[in-house]
């Protein structure tokens, strides 16, 4: 190669460079459907087992937005790195706040890209966390009543025909949240309820320079690899390749019945929600209710030594080290045996015994 072509392919590779820096900075914006949520979990009705979804209906839900919207804003005493945001709009977490993580980290050449907000979860999402959607009969203006209670926020809304819906929110340690939602009758009258659709969270960037190509959502059945919907699966792109015709997705959808978890996440946070199996499997087997609640760390040595651990000190850092994530299987849990025992069958084995 002579050199008028080392010099064309230099130019030419250092453009393309240049370009992919500033597409990675400013992600082109995608076409999303009406009253689209990345990731909800529809609970099943009749005939409709539960999925995984990343759309909902352009009807699913209608939030009456000449209604004052109430916020709250809570941070964890138990862990004051966090700080969240309750909207009356859906009621649910609107927003999370991760103070001791900065929203962008000056890079070398550039000091005054440097801001001095912190890192989010959810913001500018279209629709709250534990926002439950679909018929209007389950949403009606989606303006609910928040309330203040020890540890956490409760959320209630009436509906015409005598359905309340009613959330609990409690903040634990460790980024964690302990969510109810119940759904109870007050009218005189059996009332059918239909399929709702359970919004985990919403895929935002966390702040200015985060790569929003990153953004994405996950789900898992709890024995497989978790699967991965990215961004690039709703690509605008009506050709592959330039050649390939094809046409744009707006909907992701997966699972049957079997999601055990689903999350959404930016470039270096996750939104997660998991369902409480452990508790349900309780409330069955008792017959009462059983809430499953977060035991605050500073809390623990008492509560070991009173159930007869003269030693607490070790066992108080193996759960850490799990919380933390500085323990954990090799191989990401690869080459674990699983055996195909249920939640149930331990609980009613532990009960009987």
């Amino acid at each position: 190669m002579d050199r008028t072509g080392i010099i064309v392919v230099t130019l030419c590779s250092i453009l393309l460079g240049v370009w992919f820096i500033y597409e990675t900075k400013h992600p082109p914006q995608q076409i999303q459907p009406p009253a689209a949520s990345p990731v909800t979990a529809t609970q099943p009705g009749a005939n409709n087992p539960a999925t995984a979804s990343t759309a909902t209906s352009a009807a699913a839900y209608i939030f009456n937005t000449n209604a004052l919207e109430e916020l709250l804003v809570v941070t964890n005493v138990n862990w004051p790195h966090e700080r969240y945001t309750f909207t009356s709009r859906g009621g649910g977490l609107k927003s999370v706040e991760l103070t001791n993580y900065p929203e962008t980290v000056s890079l070398r050449w550039k000091k005054e890209m440097a801001t001095n907000g912190v890192a989010t979860l959810n913001t500018h999402a279209p629709v709250p966390v534990l926002a439950v959607l679909g018929d209007p009969r389950l949403v009606g203006d989606g303006n609910f009543t928040l309330t203040t209670i020890t540890g956490g926020v409760l959320a209630e809304k009436l509906l015409p025909d005598g359905l309340r819906l009613v959330k609990e929110f409690h903040l634990g340690s460790n980024y964690l949240v302990n969510a109810s939602v119940r759904l109870e009758n007050g009218s005189d009258k059996p009332l059918a309820l239909p399929a709702q659709e359970w919004v985990v969270g919403t895929a935002t960037p966390m702040g200015p320079d985060d790569n929003g190509m990153t953004l994405g959502a996950m789900w898992s059945d709890g024995t497989n690899s978790a699967q991965d919907c990215v961004l690039s699966y709703f690509s605008t792109n009506t050709t592959t390749l330039f050649v390939i015709p094809r046409t744009p997705k707006t909907e992701y959808r997966a699972g049957n019945g079997n999601v055990v978890w689903a999350a959404v996440r930016n470039q270096f946070f996750a939104l997660i929600a998991s369902p409480n199996d452990l508790a349900a499997a309780f409330a069955k087997i008792l017959g009462t209710p059983v809430r499953a609640e977060t035991v605050p760390r500073e809390t623990w040595e008492d509560l070991f030594r009173s159930q007869g651990t003269k030693y607490p000190g070790p066992r108080m850092r193996m759960l850490d080290g799990f919380n933390e994530g500085w323990i954990d299987f090799s191989g990401g849990g690869a080459n674990a045996i699983k055996g195909t025992i249920s939640v149930e069958e331990v609980v009613a084995s532990l009960v009987q015994g």
